[in-house]
């Protein structure tokens, strides 16, 4: 879904991009603000990638003699957090 949102507002910024030269400032303020949403959803993106990673690799490597699957552990939770953090940020542009 948010992938999907993300690129929805690409597609509305280049649209305000090409309405620039008449739109002046007004387009510059929403080209911003699609920045900055597709940059959060981005990162949103990125974080739910980095999450299934170190849960494989957790996995892998704990279960192998002197390995500590641990500290995967620990990452992959603090991706998650991550990823539960962006609602908060999402709410200006809500």
């Amino acid at each position: 879904m948010f992938h999907r949102a993300r690129k929805a507002s690409k597609r509305h910024r280049y649209a305000v991009e090409a309405a620039l030269p008449v739109w002046g400032s007004k387009a510059d303020k929403i080209i911003s603000q699609r920045k900055d949403l597709q940059d959060l959803l981005g990162s949103h993106q990125d974080s739910i990638v980095s999450a299934a990673f170190l849960r494989e690799l957790g996995a892998r490597r704990g279960i192998r003699s002197g390995q500590n699957g641990f500290t995967y552990g620990v990452l992959y939770a603090r991706e998650l957090a991550a990823r539960d953090a962006l609602l908060d940020e999402l709410k200006p542009f809500l």
